[in-house]
């Protein structure tokens, strides 16, 4: 009979992430959003401004007057309505995901939560873009379904890691695109 026993040299099983439990309280919804709605409008625009200056429609020294009408309509509160809310999310392409707090129960989870939060947010950013983009009257529906549909690509290479917020600054810079504008936004 052969008998077989784990020797010292045996590497040990790895523990699967997804089963070490988390408690409740290192839950913090609120500084999860918070932590993610400071960037939400920045990489909007990126990603708008990138898809608005690689299909020509607008040059890059008329993108701060651009942002300036953008950031007016959205000063003034109108993109709340529900009605321009809905015709925005036809035009951009994310899909928001669903979120459930109440589902995170480990640190896997936890992660997995702290992406789909990022992604609503930047999902709303962009909707508030367009938004801004359309009451300048200056697109058709057609032109900003194709900028938003380029802007989309570009966050799938960026969640594949082929791309990255930073390179998109960097290709803006090299077009003369003023990014503060970007930034502040």
């Amino acid at each position: 009979m052969i008998r077989s026993e784990r020797s010292e040299n045996m590497p040990k099983k790895k523990v699967n992430p997804r089963r070490i439990p988390m408690a409740k309280k290192e839950l913090d919804t609120d500084a999860i959003i918070d932590e993610t709605m400071k960037e939400d409008m920045a990489h909007a625009w990126l990603l708008v401004a990138a898809a608005l200056v690689e299909q020509e429609l607008i040059k890059p020294d008329e993108m701060g007057d651009l942002a300036e009408a953008v950031n007016r309509y959205i000063e003034k509160g109108t993109h709340q309505r529900k009605k321009n809310l809905e015709r925005a999310e036809k035009i951009v392409v994310t899909r928001k995901p669903r979120v459930d707090p109440s589902r995170v129960r480990s640190a896997y989870d936890l992660e997995k939560f702290k992406k789909k939060v990022e992604r609503i947010a930047l999902h709303t950013g962009l909707c508030v873009v367009c938004l801004g983009l359309d009451s300048t009257g200056r697109f058709t529906e057609e032109e900003m379904k194709r900028a938003f549909f380029l802007a989309d690509l570009t966050l799938a290479e960026i969640d594949g890691g082929v791309n990255s917020y930073e390179e998109i600054e960097r290709e803006l810079l090299n077009k003369a695109v003023k990014l503060e504008m970007l930034k502040d936004a």
